[in-house]
Parts: C-alpha cells; sequence; structure tokens
C-alpha cells in the first residue's frame, strides 16, 4: 500500500501543477470560465480569455480531475501506514485542497485575489 500511495501522491502533485502551469498559459480555467452558446471563456481574475470548445473542455476535466487526485491521495496516504514522510504529504494535500476550496468560492461569490 505504501507504494501505491507514494505513486497516486506524485501523480496528483504533476497533475496539480500541470493544471495551474497550463491554466497561466493560455490564459485562465473553465472552472472559473463560462460558455454564450457557441463561444467558450476561461476565466483568470476576472479577464475572460476566449478558447475552442475542446480547449475549454480540456480545462474542465483537467481541473475537476486534478481535485479528485488529490482526494485520492490524501486517502490514499490516511489509509497508509503513515511515517513521517507520510504525515507531512498528508499536512501539504490538506492544505492543498483547503486552499483550492478557498480560492474556488472567492472566484465564485466575486472576492478574486489580486
Amino acid at each position: 500500500m505504501a507504494i501505491a500511495a507514494k505513486t497516486i501522491r506524485y501523480i496528483a502533485l504533476i497533475s496539480a501543477l500541470t493544471f495551474v502551469g497550463i491554466a497561466l498559459l493560455i490564459g485562465g480555467d473553465a472552472i472559473n470560465g463560462r460558455s454564450d452558446g457557441t463561444h467558450y471563456f476561461l476565466a483568470s481574475h476576472g479577464r475572460y480569455t476566449e478558447v475552442s470548445r475542446a480547449v475549454f473542455q480540456y480545462s474542465r476535466i483537467h481541473a475537476i480531475s486534478a481535485v479528485a487526485l488529490v482526494l485520492i491521495a490524501l486517502l490514499a496516504s490516511l489509509f497508509s501506514r503513515p511515517g513521517p514522510t507520510e504525515l507531512r504529504w498528508q499536512r501539504m494535500l490538506i492544505l492543498a485542497f483547503v486552499l483550492t476550496v478557498v480560492l474556488v468560492l472567492l472566484v465564485r461569490i466575486g472576492l478574486q485575489p489580486n
């Protein structure tokens, strides 16, 4: 179980970092974006970037899968026999998840960080 938990943690970390990097490159993410008929917009800090439907769908799927992988990694860490490294990972994963939820909620209610 320890090897599987470690593998899942690294996959979750790579997925989350890749999502953030790509969101920075393409102008935002679909979770905070919107679609108007045949026009699709990614959002980042109140700015909207028009993209193709395929890019919009990719961004939405990657955002959802990145959050899901962080949750799965957290659960895998909780159910493995925790040593010092696992405990550190658990704290980091909990912090990452809480920060992600807080940022999404802030953007949803209009309090966008600068």
